[in-house]
């Protein structure tokens, strides 16, 4: 069962512009950082654990958040990029939307859905887009 796409967010200065992404977005749910962000549907305490539980089990990501962030966190699991899920960066104040894995199983579509979403234009960078 594939399920929408979770919004990670992890800090206060990012819940304005995961909302913005949420609302563009159907089937979409804010994830939030227990104790530093006060919305989302769910909570979480460890940004890596839940990263990567979510990265597991095929569940599409976009964090408000730095890419090095995501980066850092799943680069140890990546093994197959015919069958791991899209993940979307997304500047915390909107301004910038990168695809980083996934680009042509979904990313890049998430991707430009985020840009109308925050009315940016997404980085894409694979070679056919």
């Amino acid at each position: 069962m594939r399920t929408g796409p979770v919004i990670l967010v992890l800090s206060p200065s990012g819940l304005a512009t995961a909302e913005r992404v949420r609302d563009g977005l159907d089937g979409a749910a804010i994830h939030a950082r227990a104790g530093r962000v006060d919305g989302g549907e769910v909570t979480f305490d460890s940004f890596a654990a839940h990263a990567l539980g979510l990265f597991a089990g095929g569940t599409p990501i976009i964090g408000v958040c730095a890419a090095g962030a995501l980066i850092r966190v799943l680069a140890p699991t990546l093994r197959e990029k015919w069958t791991e899920p899209p993940v979307v960066a997304v500047a915390e104040d909107g301004s910038a939307v990168v695809p980083l894995l996934g680009g042509h199983r979904g990313g890049n579509d998430l991707a430009l859905a985020i840009g109308t979403a925050l009315d940016v234009v997404p980085a894409l960078t694979t070679a056919g887009d």
